[in-house]
């Protein structure tokens, strides 16, 4: 073979996935659009079935009452005052079970309704037919069983469920209207408010607990840190709620509010009344101490009718201090009292006694922190929630109170030692006015220590009295600390569906899809795609493109096919591979197999012997040979027989179809093919063939597979590697550029073939490069498409 001095191409790396990318989503784009539209209809379909949500708030502002202050700070005088709001007691306070509880049997959410559209089931809410009232105290209920109710008439219903133990139950049973029905043990009511014909209705019926809990599931609590109402004395709260049923939302919302100010304003009663209690039990005892005093009185001076005023001045400074020793008694009997109280750890509550004059702030601080600390965690224990975060609040409370405890009895021992080093020493001062009084008449010091015992209790009981006083108006004047900024409100617009969003997503997603299934399509096939992507990977150069055909004898049967006229732009630009030479030979291979060399061959070789050049095709493929297929004729001796010396050269050429046009099958697969190839009959064939023909194609096995090709690489004259669309690897592609490159194979040029219609850089405009393919256009009656394959 001739080693002329081609131009080669230098190598490039492989850089089309994108472009390989674009090319199919142009390809696909019927596809991919098919996919947004579907994509769209989806997010349409969503917009239109999918519950529209809103949201529904109200906001409450929470301020500090002073006749909210606990007891010992009220009976302290004021005590200390914290007007700071606990928010997380406030959540846990107003998401209370019974709150929730209350809320959900006013408006009887124990009790859920549905009605069937066409397409789906929707829950209803305060408009409907019927009004389901249940008996809870039945022993058997069938919470969550869904029920469908069917009128019989104006008067009867029954009722049909697919549980089967409950349809058993009430299967064949007819109910009256407004009367109550026992189905075993379950009583119940169905109240008839409108024609029953609007539809299928359905009811399912809940525990108060679950009715709650799903009011406090589906409950927002949040703190509101601006606005007009907002300050450092005041907390804005807005509870919110989300759902289909803005007007149910609106309805639990309100009934909410009302339900924390009643429970607000019992909490206050409750804390006065105990005050009161307390009050009135130190009333009885302080006045029958004043009974007492006053009978020894009157028996003293029943006895003693004429009584000294001779020493008032000295029995006055004893008064006084008769005065202060007993605040420091009854400061003691408090201490007492407290000290009891934590000691036995006592259930119940906590209240401070009448301690008038009492100006120990440290022991009311203390009080106060230990009856807030009690009342968040009997609100948490209300509760009863199981969960590890509530547990460890209580268990955090507990620690608190057992601190607060601590001091609270360390306080009180020192109270009590210091109050008893002064009442011992008021005693040793009573004690030396008592001695510089011994001259006084024995009666009049009596009368005066009864005396002043009782002006004593009766300040006492004075005080108390004033107290109860303003703790009774406290109570007839007790309101919440609630307070509503504006009723309850519902969004305008709903939070989902959010169309805009959907529609967004949907053209997105349809969109996207498609081009990461085709990128990673593309990024996992390792085929040529495009003429381009041939050029860039491999040196040789290109010397036609030929279209996709199903039609194996394309020249002889549909010679004015686009794809016929690829061939003869190939005929045109293979006529100067060889120069004034009489015949010139083609080695025809390809890669891989299934590349369409034969095809090519049979082909190439018809299209020359139509332009009135004599020509061949060898099938010097012997491995696989397939070159019998395109022709009619039945097989004959072939290059086998001649290479093995079993025959002679007339006998294994075979007529084409065409004039000038003969073919050489490859008969029976030998052992030994590529030694075949390579031995002097072949070199004698190809000196016999030259004599008779000018232009002469041998079909090989394909070179990147096995080396049966290579042996008759010397004896032609050009080779021509066929390619072909999305079947050629790059990987074996480049082996055999890199094996013709080393074995200075220069005069070698590329076919591209099976190229598609929108597949790939099409071919229609490759042919001014490589001939005049792609100047003749349908329509102009140069040329007639092929029918696709069905």
């Amino acid at each position: 073979m001739t080693n002329n001095t081609t131009p080669r191409r230098p190598a490039i790396a492989q850089k089309w996935v994108f472009q390989k990318l674009l090319l199919q989503l142009l390809n696909n784009w019927v596809w991919i659009g098919l996919i947004i539209v579907l994509s769209l209809s989806t997010a349409a379909l969503m917009n239109r079935y999918t519950n529209k949500v809103f949201q529904t708030s109200v906001q409450l502002v929470k301020g500090s009452n002073e006749s909210d202050a606990n007891e010992a700070a009220y009976m302290f005088g004021g005590g200390i005052e914290n007007s700071k709001i606990n928010m997380r007691y406030e959540r846990a306070f107003i998401s209370s079970l019974p709150i929730m509880k209350d809320v959900a049997m006013k408006l009887g959410l124990d009790v859920s309704y549905y009605s069937k559209g066409r397409i789906k089931t929707s829950e209803r809410y305060g408009y409907g037919p019927i009004k389901v009232s249940v008996d809870h105290n039945s022993n058997q209920i069938p919470y969550g069983i869904l029920f469908t109710i069917f009128s019989e008439d104006s008067r009867h219903f029954s009722l049909q469920t697919e549980d089967a133990y409950w349809q058993e139950k009430v299967d064949g049973k007819r109910f009256l209207f407004g009367q109550e029905a026992r189905v075993a043990d379950f009583s119940f009511m169905v109240s008839l408010k409108g024609p029953l014909n609007t539809g299928e209705w359905k009811f399912r019926i809940h525990t108060p607990q679950d009715a709650a809990q799903g009011i406090r599931a589906s409950l927002g609590i949040a703190e509101v840190r601006e606005g007009y109402a907002y300050s450092s004395k005041n907390t804005v709260i807005e509870l919110s709620m989300r759902s289909s049923l803005p007007h149910k939302d609106r309805a639990i919302l309100d009934e909410l509010v009302e339900s924390l100010r009643s429970a607000d304003i019992v909490r206050k009663i409750e804390q006065s009344e105990r005050t009161i209690l307390f009050i009135e039990e130190q009333l009885e005892l302080i006045a029958d101490s004043m009974k007492m005093i006053a009978g020894q009185m009157r028996s003293l001076k029943l006895t003693n009718k004429e009584l000294s005023s001779g020493s008032a001045t000295i029995f006055g400074k004893i008064n006084t201090l008769e005065e202060a020793k007993t605040r420091l008694v009854l400061i003691n009997r408090y201490c007492d009292y407290l000290e009891g109280f934590i000691l036995e750890s006592s259930e119940e509550d906590l209240i401070a006694p009448s301690t008038f004059g009492l100006d120990n702030t440290v022991i009311s601080g203390l009080v106060n922190q230990f009856i807030s600390l009690q009342l968040e965690k009997k609100e948490l224990a209300e509760l009863g929630l199981n969960s590890t975060v509530f547990r460890k609040e209580i268990e955090q409370k507990d620690r608190q109170i057992e601190e607060i405890e601590g001091l609270i009895l360390k306080s009180i021992e020192n109270t009590q030692q210091a109050n008893e080093i002064r009442i011992a020493e008021t005693n040793e001062q009573i004690g030396a006015l008592f001695k510089s009084a011994r001259s006084v008449l024995s009666e009049e010091i009596v009368y005066s220590d009864y005396e002043r015992l009782y002006k004593l209790n009766e300040d006492v009981f004075t005080m108390l009295m004033d107290k109860k006083t303003e703790a009774g108006i406290s109570r007839a004047s007790m309101i919440s600390d609630y307070r509503t900024l504006e009723p309850s409100k519902t969004s305008a617009t709903p939070l989902k569906p959010q169309k805009r969003r959907n529609y967004m997503s949907g053209l997105i997603l349809g969109i996207l899809i498609p081009v990461f299934f085709l990128f990673f399509r593309t990024l996992n096939r390792n085929t040529i795609l495009s003429l381009l992507e041939l050029e860039e990977l491999v040196k040789l150069p290109v010397a036609g493109v030929i279209g996709f055909s199903q039609n194996p004898r394309t020249m002889t049967e549909t010679p004015q096919s686009l794809v016929a006229e690829n061939f003869r732009s190939l005929r045109s630009n293979l006529r100067f591979v060889n120069g004034d030479k009489n015949c010139t030979v083609f080695v025809v291979t390809s890669s891989v197999s299934a590349e369409g060399k034969t095809y090519i061959s049979s082909n190439l070789a018809a299209s020359m012997a139509l332009q009135g050049r004599k020509s061949v095709v060898v099938g010097a493929d012997m491995r696989k040979p397939t070159l019998h297929n395109y022709f009619v004729q039945e097989k004959q001796d072939g290059l086998s027989h001649f290479l093995s010396g079993q025959t002679d050269f007339q006998s294994i050429v075979q007529p084409g179809g065409i004039e000038g046009f003969d073919v050489i099958f490859s008969g029976p697969v030998p052992p030994n093919p590529a030694e075949l190839l390579g031995s002097d009959k072949m070199k004698e064939l190809l000196v016999l063939l030259k004599q008779s023909y000018e232009v002469i194609f041998i079909d090989t096995p394909p070179i990147g597979l096995i080396s049966d090709a290579a042996e008759v690489f010397d004896l032609c004259d050009s080779i021509l590697l066929v390619t072909r669309q999305q079947k050629t690897p790059v990987s074996t592609l480049q082996h055999v550029d890199h094996f013709l490159d080393e074995k200075s194979l220069t005069k070698s040029m590329l076919i591209f073939n099976g190229v598609r219609k929108g597949v790939g850089y099409g071919y229609y405009g490759y042919g001014y490069g490589y001939g005049y393919g792609g100047y003749y256009r349908k329509g102009y009656g140069y040329y007639s498409e092929e029918k696709k394959s069905k």
